[in-house]
């Protein structure tokens, strides 16, 4: 099992704003675990988040910046 708490490796967290799925704020308490995360919130749902038409603006252009932050060359 993982703890959370224990992570120390850079994190992204996305929590879409109209997730049906996995509701807001069930996942938000991930947040309290993982202080060293950083946290984007797509105005998309659980799908709509990776493959709507706001997708490439609000979930993986501030993944693909996050990335180069979090692991420069």
């Amino acid at each position: 099992m993982i703890n959370p708490e224990t992570l120390r490796l850079p994190s992204l967290i996305a929590i879409p704003k109209n997730d049906h799925v996995v509701p807001y704020g069930c996942a938000i308490a991930l947040v309290d675990h993982m202080p060293h995360s950083q946290v984007i919130n797509p105005g998309a749902g659980h799908v709509g988040m990776i493959v709507g038409k706001s997708a490439r603006r609000e979930l993986w252009m501030p993944f693909a910046e996050w990335v180069v932050r979090a692991h420069p060359q």
